[in-house]
This record gives C-alpha cells, sequence and structure tokens, in this order.
C-alpha cells in the first residue's frame, strides 16, 4: 500500500492531482470509500476543503472551523481522532449549536456545504504536520458499524507524515512556478523634476 501511494505521489503534477490520488490510495488499497483533504484557509482559524471522494457533491470549498466537527477537533489538538457513531452525533449537534450562536438567527449560512454521510457510524481524522506546522487534516468516515479499528488508525497515521511532506512540497513548488510564471514588475518612475515656471511676459 505503502509503494502504491508512493507511485500516485512521483506521478502527481499538480496539487489537484496529488490530493485526488492520495483519496484514491486510501479507498483502493485501505478501503476507505468516503474521504476528504482539508488545508488552513488564509483566514485565521479556518479550514477549507480541497478534495473528496464517494459523497454525493464535491464540497471543494467548504469550510470548517478549529474545533468544529471531527475535522476541526483533528486540526485544533492536532492528534489522530477515531469516533464512534453515537458520538459523533452528540459532536453534530454541538457544532451545529455553536454554529447558530456564531452566526444568530437569521445570520449568514456556509455557502458550501461540507460532505458527509447522513448515517455515518464512525469516522477517522488525521492531523497532517510537518515539523510541527499543520499542512491539512484528512478525515475519513464510513457507513458501516465499528468499521474503524485501532489498526486503521496506525495505518493512517503511518501514511501521516509522508502525506503531509508531499502536500508541502506540492504546494511549496506552485508557489514557486506561480511566481516564475508571473510578468516582471516594472519598477515605478523617478519623478520628473518639476519645470521652473515661465515669467509672465512684460508689458511693452
Amino acid at each position: 500500500a505503502l509503494q502504491d501511494l508512493g507511485a500516485r505521489i512521483h506521478q502527481a503534477d499538480s496539487l489537484e492531482a496529488l490530493v485526488d490520488s492520495i483519496l484514491a490510495a486510501l479507498e483502493e488499497s485501505f478501503g476507505f470509500k468516503h474521504s476528504m483533504i482539508l488545508v488552513p484557509a488564509e483566514e485565521p482559524g479556518v479550514l477549507v476543503t480541497i478534495a473528496t471522494r464517494g459523497y454525493d457533491h464535491n464540497g471543494a470549498g467548504a469550510e470548517v472551523r478549529l474545533g468544529e466537527g471531527i475535522c476541526g477537533m483533528v486540526a485544533e489538538a492536532r492528534k489522530p481522532i477515531r469516533i464512534s457513531g453515537l458520538l459523533r452525533g452528540m459532536l453534530y449537534a454541538l457544532a451545529m449549536y455553536k454554529e447558530s450562536q456564531r452566526t444568530g438567527p437569521g445570520g449568514p449560512v456556509r455557502k458550501i456545504p461540507l460532505p458527509g454521510l447522513p448515517n455515518a457510524e464512525g469516522q477517522l481524522g488525521l492531523p497532517l504536520l510537518v515539523r510541527g506546522e499543520l499542512v491539512g487534516v484528512v478525515c475519513v468516515e464510513s457507513d458501516v458499524p465499528y468499521r474503524f479499528h485501532e489498526e486503521d488508525k496506525a495505518s493512517i497515521e503511518l501514511l501521516g507524515s509522508y502525506v503531509a511532506i508531499a502536500i508541502q512540497n506540492m504546494q511549496m513548488h506552485e508557489r514557486s512556478s506561480d511566481a516564475e510564471s508571473g510578468a516582471p514588475i516594472a519598477p515605478p518612475a523617478p519623478p520628473s523634476k518639476p519645470r521652473r515656471p515661465h515669467p509672465p511676459p512684460r508689458d511693452a
């Protein structure tokens, strides 16, 4: 499974292709059919979804705040989390309550809903860390009771650092390529010296 994942990562030529191949490997090599990857957004304390697999709608662009749901909890704690269906329901209710308190009645709602199984029985989340820096979060879920075991948690933890480095390297590569392909910014022209006004003509 590690060899397959490594081959997929080396073949990816963009961040989009990379994250899609990672989720494909999670399904084909580990049997995780429903998964998503989120990365820190520009706004502090917010994660944004960049790839999903196995859901009815893509959900790319959906945002999650730190501490919200399993993805936000994993990002906040920076530790793997495995939860059951009952606990998931309690956490979902708590997240909805916090969201209603934050936005208020009739306030702004989330533009893009986060994908999720309506009858999920278990979830497994993993922080992607590189030297203590949060690069992203991988979350998988299943509608099969007791689907995730300690072996699954250990397996996905093993992949975590490898996936985190791959995503960070691709992000840095794309930023560098964007900077190189951008048109050079011309330096501002020096201000011209003000001309001395001509004296008005004298009356003859």
